[in-house]
């Protein structure tokens, strides 16, 4: 697993983990070992403080975000129908 900066840090530890929540976790995230059920955990809860930030600075303003109007410009075509057309190409 990359640490934070990008490199593979690795550090050996003891700890007490409650079994029914390893199990259940270990369910949610896919995996079979205890140490990739505690690695996806805390990747898992960085990525989530990871979207509540962004989340937050999208809400105050700080990164701006289409307007549901915006959004429907985006998504129309920009093609005119029947542009790609054997009819409408150029040989």
């Amino acid at each position: 697993m990359a640490g934070m900066g990008g490199t593979l840090a690795i550090m050996r530890t003891t700890i007490d983990v409650d079994k029914t929540a390893l199990e259940a976790a270990s369910k949610v995230l896919g995996t079979k070992t205890f140490e990739d059920t505690v690695n996806a955990a805390l990747s898992e809860v960085i990525a989530s403080a990871r979207r509540r930030k962004l989340i937050e600075r999208i809400e105050g303003g700080g990164l701006p975000a289409p307007t549901p109007a915006e959004l429907a410009r985006l998504r129309a075509p920009r093609l005119r129908r029947g542009a790609l057309s054997a009819k409408g190409r150029r040989g």
